[in-house]
């Protein structure tokens, strides 16, 4: 009899612990919207492919270049546009509550020629901190000299940082990046009481010294 209690003892929180609710918590979602564009022209790109690093809806955008992937959970995202005889381009996006964060994506024609093939910038990470009751956006990223004969004497670097609100423009200037050079940069940016959805680089230039 005493060996029958003590085993009921013993099951007893068992029982309790495994008919107790477990706390679930909720998920924040949100949405990315954007726009993928031919990098010369400016032309919306139709039906090019658009995936995420977390993985959500593979899906093709729009007519006029136009995505849109709502319900997802927020947080950090790269955004990644393929298509046909174009460079696959990434970006980076922060994914907020309730909110659509944007996103730009440029894509290069390999039948084109653009004015710079010198070197080729990409944003790596970007962060939003806030301090005096003033918001900023910190950009790491990355600078590379990818011509076979071509060493650039100056080089500038021009982003583009999209908020929920307005977009804001910066741009880097570097000394000199020779054939085979990379260099890493970053920058701080004012940008109001915003807070940054994603950072694109929109365009380079390179001087070679020959002009």
């Amino acid at each position: 009899m005493k060996q029958t209690a003590t085993l009921l003892f013993l099951l007893i929180p068992l029982l309790w612990f495994g008919c107790s609710k477990q706390t679930v918590e909720p998920e924040f979602t949100g949405s990315i919207e954007g726009r993928v564009q031919n990098s010369v022209t400016g032309a919306g790109i139709a039906f090019a492919g658009i995936t995420t690093n977390p993985g959500t809806d593979a899906i093709l955008t729009d007519a006029d270049g136009q995505f849109t992937i709502t319900d997802i959970p927020t947080g950090n995202y790269t955004v990644q546009a393929t298509k046909d005889n174009f460079a696959t381009r990434t970006v980076r996006v922060a994914v907020n509550e309730d909110r659509a964060a944007s996103a730009q994506i440029l894509l290069t024609s390999e039948d084109e020629d653009p004015n710079n093939e010198v070197i080729e910038a990409s944003v790596t990470n970007f962060f939003n901190t806030s301090r005096n009751d003033s918001s900023f956006v910190e950009v790491e990223f990355v600078v590379s000299n990818n011509s076979a004969n071509t060493n650039a004497r100056n080089f500038e670097v021009y982003f583009q940082i999209f908020t929920a609100q307005t977009t804001f423009f910066e741009e880097f200037e570097g000394d000199s990046l020779r054939i085979g050079q990379q260099e890493v940069g970053e920058f701080t940016k004012f940008i109001r009481q915003f807070s940054a959805d994603s950072v694109v680089v929109s365009g380079t230039f390179a001087d070679d010294g020959d002009s």
